[in-house]
């Protein structure tokens, strides 16, 4: 039940509106099950009992529809919410956190959330039942309370049944969850890989039949085994039924004060009530796979609280004719793993970044580049040593204000199509006149900073990343080997045009970089090697 108790935190008195909707229409429905027993016994006033039952009938229906949308929008904001509120908590979070949990976040998001959508829509059916229940049942106990607790025995067997198994749907759930999470990522992998794995047959049948088969034979299985514990709940309830009213019936038969009119008025309540029983046992089964669901959820908020968070959003004030350094790394050190693992360490870096300067970085693969990058920008934060803005330290309570001086484009950047972010400070013409430069004017068609187009080759794709980040027109540039895949035209416009003219708008750009032709631009240069600076030329 702690999809409930989530609810019920913080909505309590709109769940008890709904609540007491859902008991009037029960009771509503019990009354109409009464009327119908009495125009069938009933030889005048047919007419009257009928329009009567009509009209109890009608309002119940009316007060389950009127409920059931009532909670329904209810739950559905609130899961909204949910998956809202877990995303901002994924963006607050530090950047290596999300990195290290990126192949559960998608199935988290999507998968779990949905499933616990899909199982708050039937909370107003389930509150209706159990009400049209407690009223049909006061009614059979007033016809006959040895019959109706026979009758309510009989059904208690069938939940204790179910209930018995919740423990195994909630283990097997979890299963599928945890391979399910771990088929995505395998999936993900090959598409992502789709290049790689076209061109080595070997590699190939590898990835399908020892990394994708298993996982998802195991997933099969365990989803065959979810659904054969609901058909052996579903067939054993209809056998405990079937079976007990046998047993009601035969010692009943045996007693003299047996009635065979008032017994076949129970099972006329019975069959009203059974489909109300079925609805509520449902719940019962699903109960475990939302726990389950829920577990992933509040689990993955969990893990990004246990890491620190940029709790703060302290203002970094620009200090103007300042002689300090823009940016100074003072014996900056990062591992990726724990320190006292044998794991890969940057660092230490000492290095002074000036305002209006054009640094770049160079140095093989592995070098620790783009880890260096990531420290800069903050979207890593040191192990050791110090980061510092205009002699200003960079911690937890200024680290959004530092990270949004930068504008910068990595070469897995996302290609994003909604850049109404951009609005309030740039204009369409702007916008129209940037992408006249870069080359994808007469490529992509944009609506109200909206772009409907991203059907682009690579390095167009590249270009428009290059056009967002130009808009954004932040004090300091990163851009990370973005003229790599890009054609000699472009690669040379980049260096020739768009950086001189970044620079001229008293910009700071740090620029990762192979293209050794064009060094001689860069204020300085900097080479890396195995993760330490070897040299500052310039």
């Amino acid at each position: 039940m702690k999809l409930v108790l989530f609810i019920v935190k913080s909505s309590w008195q709109k769940l008890l509106i709904g609540a007491i909707g859902s008991a009037i229409a029960g009771l509503c429905y019990a009354y109409a099950i009464k009327l119908l027993n009495a125009l069938i016994g009933s030889s005048s006033e047919s007419s009257a009992l009928f329009i009567e039952m009509s009209g109890i009938i009608l309002l119940s229906t009316s007060l389950s529809i009127i409920t059931g949308y009532y909670l329904t929008q209810l739950f559905e904001d609130k899961i909204s919410d949910l998956r809202v509120d877990l995303s901002r908590k994924i963006l607050k979070a530090d950047f290596e956190t999300v990195e290290k949990n990126a192949f559960k976040i998608i199935p988290v998001l999507h998968y779990d959330v949905n499933n616990i959508g899909s199982f708050a829509k039937t909370i107003p059916d389930v509150l209706v039942a159990v009400f049209k229940i407690a009223a049909i049942w006061t009614y059979m106990f007033l016809l006959s309370w040895q019959l109706t607790l026979s009758i309510i025995t009989v059904f208690l067997l069938v939940f204790l049944f179910a209930f018995v198994l919740l423990p195994t749907f909630h283990r097997v759930e979890k299963d599928i969850q945890r391979e399910r999470n771990v088929l995505y990522r395998h999936l993900v992998g090959l598409v992502n890989g789709i290049k790689e794995l076209t061109l080595n047959q070997m590699h190939q049948k590898n990835y399908v039949e020892d990394t994708i088969n298993p996982t998802s034979s195991m997933h099969a299985r365990h989803i065959s085994i979810i659904n054969s514990l609901n058909i052996l709940v579903t067939k054993s309830a209809e056998l405990i039924v079937i079976v007990g009213i046998g047993i009601i019936i035969v010692v009943l038969k045996s007693s003299a004060s047996f009635s065979s009119e008032v017994f076949l008025d129970f099972l006329t309540l019975v069959l009203f009530i059974l489909p109300s029983l079925i609805i509520i046992t449902s719940f019962a089964r699903s109960l475990k796979k939302v726990d389950a669901s829920l577990e992933q959820v509040f689990s993955l908020g969990l893990e990004f609280d246990d890491y620190r968070h940029a709790i703060g959003n302290a203002k970094l004030p620009y200090r103007s004719h300042s002689e300090a350094p823009l940016i100074s790394l003072q014996g900056v050190t990062y591992h990726y793993g724990t320190p006292d693992s044998n794991t890969y360490k940057v660092g230490p870096f000492n290095l002074s970044i000036y305002e209006n300067e054009l640094l770049f970085i160079n140095g093989g693969n592995g070098s620790g580049k783009t880890t260096l990058a990531k420290l800069l920008t903050g979207l890593y934060m040191p192990e050791s040593g110090q980061i510092n803005y205009q002699e200003q330290k960079i911690n937890e309570t200024n680290l959004f204000e530092y990270r949004n001086l930068f504008a910068a484009t990595f070469t897995d950047s996302h290609v994003f199509q909604d850049l109404r972010y951009l609005s309030t400070r740039v204009s369409e013409s702007e916008m129209e006149e940037q992408s006249k430069l870069l080359g994808i004017k007469d490529k992509i068609k944009v609506d109200q900073f909206n772009i409907s187009d991203v059907d682009l080759s690579f390095g167009q794709r590249g270009r428009l990343n290059l056009l967002r980040v130009l808009l954004e027109d932040q004090p300091i540039y990163l851009f990370d080997e973005w003229a790599a895949n890009q054609d000699p035209y472009f690669r040379s416009k980049f260096y020739h045009e768009i950086l001189p003219n970044l620079k001229s708008k008293g910009k700071t750009i740090i620029v990762i970089s192979h293209d050794d032709q064009y060094y001689h631009l860069a204020d300085r240069l900097i080479t890396l090697s195995s993760g330490n600076i070897t040299t500052i030329s310039g």
